[in-house]
This record gives structure tokens, C-alpha cells and sequence, in this order.
């Protein structure tokens, strides 16, 4: 529902760790790059499955894909987003928060950390209400995960008491619509 992805986020972060043995090395780093990105894309499809009983998303109309879990064409992209984070993204955010007071990062990471949690409850109560409602399996859900976190917000008490924060919410579900 909000403004976290959690696989590209904890993904991200998780191969940064330990894909960082090849930060010398710009060819092996975007090939591991592709391949763990490519497993991490893989078994979270697969483990989503599962658990919310509907597919998340669809590559099968999509030329070399495997199970319709993943596709070369966003296997390479993930490789080239895995170099721009690793030899530029990560290392200018290390050096912006290597300049920050530690108790003020305490500070962000512990609220950051609270907006996640709330994200992660709200966005699973969402989803399992629309488990209980729909059973589409080999459908992409994507189109009617909006509508239900759009209904959501529509019926939420404090998004009702602030309506500034409801603009804002709504901004949010509009772009990952044109995502």
C-alpha cells in the first residue's frame, strides 16, 4: 500500500552485502547481479503464490521467460540497476549518511522502520482480504490489489481525519497504477 517495495528493497540490500567481494569487478558484479536477482524474483513469485493464492505478476507473454515467474529482459535490467546501485547509488548514500550525527540516524531509522511495519500489516491485511474474495490463481493481481487498497483508504478513519495525508496516499496509488 505505501511507498515501499520490500523485494527491491531487502533485495537490494541483501546483495549488496553479499555481492560486495565483486565491487572491483564491473562484469562478474552485474552478472551475479542477474543471476541472484533473478532467483530472488523467482522464489518470492513462487512464495507469493502460495501463500496469497494469486500471481503477482506475468511474464508469459513475455519471449524468454521461465514460468512466467521471470524474463531475460528484466533479469538483464536488474543486472544494470546492480551496477548503477553498487557503484553509485550506494556509496553516495553511504557517504551521506556517514556525515550525519548517529543519533539523528537512530532517529530516521527507527522511524523508518515504523512506516515499514504499518506499510507491511496494512498491505497484508489488505491482501488477505482480497484472498478471501478472489480466487485467480494464474491471473495477474496487480489491477485488483489497487482497487482494494484504493477501497481501503476510501473507508480508513484516519485517513478520513486528515485529508491532506488521504492526497497523498492517493498520489501514491496512482503512480504504482502507471507503473
Amino acid at each position: 500500500m505505501g511507498p515501499y517495495c520490500p523485494i527491491y528493497g531487502v533485495g537490494s540490500l541483501i546483495m549488496l552485502f553479499i555481492l560486495s567481494k565483486y565491487k572491483d569487478d564491473p562484469f562478474n558484479l552485474y552478472v551475479m547481479f542477474v543471476v541472484y536477482a533473478s532467483i530472488l524474483e523467482y522464489v518470492t513469485s513462487y512464495l507469493m503464490e502460495k501463500l496469497f493464492n494469486a500471481r503477482w505478476w506475468d511474464y508469459s507473454n513475455i519471449k524468454f521467460n521461465l514460468n512466467g515467474r521471470i524474463c531475460l529482459a528484466n533479469c538483464l535490467s536488474f543486472g544494470l540497476l546492480g551496477l548503477f546501485l553498487g557503484y553509485f547509488l550506494n556509496p553516495l548514500i553511504v557517504r551521506m549518511l556517514s556525515a550525519m550525527p548517529v543519533n539523528i540516524l537512530y532517529i530516521i531509522s527507527i522511524g523508518i522502520a515504523v512506516i515499514f511495519v504499518i506499510d507491511v500489516c496494512i498491505t497484508f491485511n489488505v491482501v488477505t482480504k482480497l484472498k478471501k474474495n478472489f480466487v485467480l490463481i494464474n491471473k495477474d493481481m496487480t489491477g485488483d490489489i489497487n482497487k482494494q487498497i484504493a477501497k481501503f483508504i476510501e473507508n480508513n478513519r484516519i485517513v478520513k481525519a486528515f485529508p491532506m495525508l488521504k492526497q497523498k496516499i492517493n498520489r501514491l496509488v496512482r503512480n504504482k497504477k502507471s507503473l
